[in-house]
């Protein structure tokens, strides 16, 4: 868990394209991709195929790190798997915003399966060191 919250203090993406060059910390990214969507769906009201994947793809990156805490609370399988399948839009916001995945964006990302699955081997080596407590 260590890892995934330092994760939010490195440099996760880096654009040239804005404004020069500009480093952006993990918490701004998590914080603008959470927050954008709700504050745009006037996107919605005049949607393109380019608006409309551009949209989805934020808002599903910003969902991200509550459905991983939520996964991590409550060890859902379901959920680890809807996790890791919502990784990918994070790459496609990079590619539509020119951003380029730094140091804080990969801890992020080994962080995340390292805690969820971390969980369930250390609920199957208490399983397996303890089996009579199966039966109680």
């Amino acid at each position: 868990m260590a890892l995934y919250a330092a994760s939010f203090f490195l440099v996760a993406v880096s654009s040239d394209h804005f404004f020069g060059d500009v480093n952006v910390p993990g918490y701004e990214c998590a914080w603008a991709t959470l927050a954008y969507p709700f504050g745009t769906a006037k996107a919605l009201l005049h949607p393109s195929i380019d608006t409309l994947e551009a949209y989805f793809s934020v808002l599903i990156a910003g969902l991200i790190n509550p459905v991983f805490l939520v996964a991590a609370f409550t060890r859902s399988a379901v959920l680890r798997i809807v996790l890791l399948c919502m990784v990918p839009f994070c790459w496609l916001v990079f590619l539509q915003n020119r951003l380029y995945p730094r140091e804080g964006h990969l801890l992020w990302i080994v962080g995340m399966p390292l805690v969820l699955f971390s969980l369930q081997s250390r609920a199957r080596q208490r399983r397996v060191a303890n089996p009579s407590a199966r039966h109680r």
